[in-house]
C-alpha cells in the first residue's frame, strides 16, 4: 500500500514534533523502569554474574540491576539531547560509559574493558567538537561517498579485531557482541562530525543491542532498545528538517 503525499507529510510532521518533545523523553525513562520492574531485573547482584571473580567476591551483594536500570535511564537521557541536537546529551553519554562499560562486563561481555574506553573517548570528542568546531552544523559528511565506506570498515575491523581478542572464541555473543560495537563505533565517529547519517547506524545497531541484551537477560536494556529503535527513525527526520531549516534561513538573509 502506497502512502498519499498527504499522509506521508503527516507522518514526517509527526516524527518532527515527537523528536523535539519532552513527553518522548519521559516515555523512554518509563518504559526502562516498568521494563525493570516487571522482570524483577531490579534485584540482580553480582552474584548472579556469568563471571566467577565477580560472583564469587566479597561485592556479589552488589545491586547490579539497580545500577544497570539507572544506566539505562541516563542513556535514554544522553541519546534524546543528541537527538535534539542538544550537546548536553554527548556530555551525559560520556559520564554514562564508564557505568554502562562496568555492567555490560558484569554481565559477561568480555570485550568492554577495551571497547568501552573508545566509546568514551569518542563521546568526549562529540562534546568538543559540538561545542567549538560544528556548533552550528547539521548537515553530512564532506565527501560523504568516500569517508563514510571507510568509517564502516575501519569500525569493522577494529570491533571484531578488539573483540576476538577479549573473548578468544568465535561464538554467537562473540559474533553479536562485535557486530553491535561495529555500528556504534560507525555512529559515535559520525556523531564527532555532528552528521544525520549517525542515526542510520543507530538504527540498525538498537536492533542488534535488541537480540543482543535478550541473549544476555539485560532485561532494562530490552525495553530501553525497542524505545530507541523507534528514537532513530524519528531523530533521522529531526535532524533532517532542522538542517534543512538552517539552511533556508541562512539563503534567506
Amino acid at each position: 500500500m502506497q502512502l498519499s503525499p498527504k499522509r506521508k507529510d503527516q507522518i514526517i510532521n509527526w516524527a518532527y514534533r515527537t523528536a523535539g518533545s519532552n513527553w518522548f523523553d519521559l516515555l523512554g525513562v518509563a518504559i526502562v523502569l516498568a521494563a525493570t520492574i516487571s522482570a524483577g531485573y531490579y534485584a540482580t547482584t553480582l552474584a548472579q554474574s556469568p563471571i566467577p571473580w565477580l560472583r564469587d567476591s566479597t561485592w556479589k551483594w552488589f545491586p547490579l540491576g539497580i545500577v544497570s536500570t539507572i544506566s539505562a535511564v541516563l542513556s535514554v537521557l544522553s541519546t534524546r539531547y543528541v537527538g535534539k541536537i542538544n550537546n548536553l546529551g554527548n556530555l551525559i553519554g560520556f559520564i554514562n560509559i564508564v557505568i554502562a562499560g562496568f555492567v555490560d562486563y558484569a554481565l559477561g561481555n568480555f570485550g568492554a574493558i577495551y571497547t568501552y574506553p573508545i566509546s568514551f573517548v569518542l563521546n568526549m570528542l562529540a562534546w568538543f567538537t559540538w561545542r567549538t568546531i560544528f556548533k552550528h552544523r547539521k548537515g553530512t559528511v564532506p565527501h560523504a561517498k568516500v569517508v563514510m565506506p571507510l568509517i564502516a570498515v575501519f569500525a569493522v575491523i577494529i570491533s571484531f579485531g578488539i573483540n576476538y581478542w577479549a573473548f578468544r572464541q568465535v561464538n554467537f555473543l562473540f559474533i553479536m557482541t562485535s557486530l553491535v560495537f561495529s555500528f556504534s563505533l560507525m555512529a559515535d565517529i559520525l556523531n564527532v562530525f555532528k552528521v544525520k547519517s549517525q542515526w542510520t547506524a543507530w538504527g540498525v545497531y538498537n536492533v542488534l543491542q535488541l537480540v543482543r541484551n535478550v541473549t544476555m537477560g539485560n532485561w532494562a536494556n530490552v525495553g530501553k532498545y525497542i524505545y530507541y529503535v523507534l528514537n532513530s527513525m524519528i531523530s533521522f527526520v529531526y535532524w533532517k528538517l532542522t538542517g534543512k531549516s538552517v539552511i533556508q534561513s541562512r539563503e534567506a538573509k
